[in-house]
C-alpha cells in the first residue's frame, strides 16, 4: 500500500468514528509531503490549527491541550457559587461595550490596585509641604500650599489621591462662594499635588488638567 492510500484509509477511518477534541488529521501537500494537524476549532472567533512534521508530534501537543481544558474546567467547577454569580452579574453589565471579565480585572489592577498602598491625602499633602520647606521656597509659596491643600485635605478625610474622582473635587469648588480667582489658586495648588504625586507614582494621571478654569476679568490698576 503507497503512502498515499494509507494517508486517505486513515482519514477515512477517523471520519468514520467519533472525533475527539482536538481533531488531529493528516493532510497531504502540493509536494507530496504530509503534515499532521491539530484542530482546535474556534477560538476567540478564529479557526486554530497546530501543523506538525510527526504524527507524534501532534498526538502530543493534542493531549496537552485536553490535559489544558480538562485543568480549566476543574478551576471553574472549584469556584463558589458566589462567585460565579458575580461573574455573570458582571459579564452581563460589561459584554454590551464589548469588555471581558479579564479587562475589567486588568484595568482594576493597573488603575486601583497599584495605588491601594499609596499614602493617604493628608499625608501627601505634608510631604509635599515638607520638600518644599526643604529646598527652601519662599515663605510665602509655603504659607499657600498650607492654606490651601490643607484645606483640601481636611474636607476628604481618609482618603486616597487616586480615589478622588475629578467630579468630587469640582462639587467641592462649588460649594464655596469663592471669586473666580480664589477658584483658579486652588485648582492650581491642587493640580500641583497631583503633579507631585504623579512624580512619587501614588496616582496615575493629574485629573485636574479636566478641570475648566474660571474667566477672571483683570482690572486697570488706578
Amino acid at each position: 500500500m503507497t503512502l498515499l492510500a494509507s494517508v486517505v484509509n486513515e482519514n477515512k477511518r477517523k471520519k468514520a468514528n467519533k472525533r475527539h477534541w482536538p481533531n488531529v488529521y493528516t493532510r497531504i501537500h502540493r509536494s507530496g509531503q504530509v503534515s499532521y494537524v491539530v484542530d482546535l476549532g474556534l477560538v476567540n472567533d478564529k479557526r486554530e490549527r497546530h501543523s506538525f512534521k510527526t504524527k507524534g508530534q501532534a498526538e502530543t501537543f493534542a493531549e496537552q491541550k485536553q490535559t489544558q481544558r480538562r485543568n480549566e474546567g476543574l478551576a471553574g467547577l472549584a469556584l463558589s457559587s458566589d462567585i460565579r454569580n458575580d461573574a455573570a452579574k458582571a459579564a452581563a453589565i460589561l459584554s454590551p461595550h464589548g469588555i471581558s471579565l479579564l479587562d475589567a480585572a486588568n484595568y482594576y489592577t493597573k488603575h486601583v490596585l497599584a495605588y491601594k498602598n499609596a499614602p493617604k491625602l493628608s499625608d501627601i499633602v505634608d510631604k509635599l509641604i515638607a520638600d518644599a520647606e526643604k529646598n527652601e521656597r519662599r515663605v510665602r509659596t509655603v504659607d499657600e500650599l498650607k492654606s490651601r491643600l490643607n484645606s483640601f485635605a481636611e474636607d476628604f478625610p481618609g482618603r486616597q489621591l487616586h480615589d478622588i474622582s475629578i467630579e468630587e473635587i469640582e462639587d467641592w469648588l462649588d460649594e464655596e462662594d469663592w471669586a473666580p480667582r480664589t477658584k483658579i489658586n486652588y485648582v492650581t495648588k491642587i493640580s500641583q499635588l497631583y503633579n507631585y504625586a504623579l512624580l512619587k507614582k501614588w496616582v496615575d494621571a493629574n485629573i485636574t488638567d479636566g478641570i475648566t478654569r474660571p474667566n477672571t476679568e483683570d482690572k486697570e490698576a488706578g
